[in-house]
């Protein structure tokens, strides 16, 4: 594959690397005098490459529920790239993922009762498929937190690691 020389200079050379452009072992060549080999591996197309959902308790944490909209003309979700978090008794994926691609929505629920986890902790992180160049905003919607009895805790202990996602080209 080639790329395109934007600036070249006696010991520098700026390049356009082209958006196709996969893991692997560069060269340069000049007439036919060719460069060592240098590993190029390509920046994410998404801009944070995936997002958390993230609590708050001081309170030991038995279920959430929570709704994620984002722009279904920059994002998609695949349910299977819907994975746990790192807080105890939620590591595994969540019990629902309903995904709704037309709407820009995707519903998480996990509920555990082994565990008490309190703090700040992950209970799941969703990777973005990228659709097209632009930002999508993050929102949540319909959250419920509950102890490990099932009293309601306050929403707002549930937060998302980012509140946009940005696409920096589309694979």
């Amino acid at each position: 594959m080639d790329a395109t020389v934007i600036q070249a200079g006696e010991t520098q050379l700026l390049l356009h690397v082209p958006e196709t452009a996969v893991l692997g072992n560069v060269t340069v060549t000049v007439d036919s005098a060719r460069s060592n080999a240098v590993m190029y591996d390509p920046p994410p197309a998404t801009a944070p490459s995936s997002v958390d959902v993230v609590i708050t308790s001081a309170d030991a944490v038995g279920s959430y529920q929570v709704t994620i909209g984002f722009s279904k003309n920059i994002v998609t979700v695949n349910a299977a790239n819907v994975h746990g978090g790192t807080g105890a008794g939620f590591t595994g994926t969540p019990t629902t993922i309903n995904v709704d691609n037309n709407a820009g929505t995707v519903t998480i629920n996990h509920f555990q009762t082994e565990s008490m986890p309190t703090g700040t902790f992950t209970v799941a992180n969703l990777a973005f498929t990228p659709v097209a160049v632009g930002t999508s905003s993050l929102t949540l919607s319909g959250v419920t937190l509950t102890d490990t009895i099932g009293d309601n805790l306050p929403a707002n202990r549930i937060s998302l690691s980012s509140d946009s996602i940005t696409v920096l080209y589309v694979p």
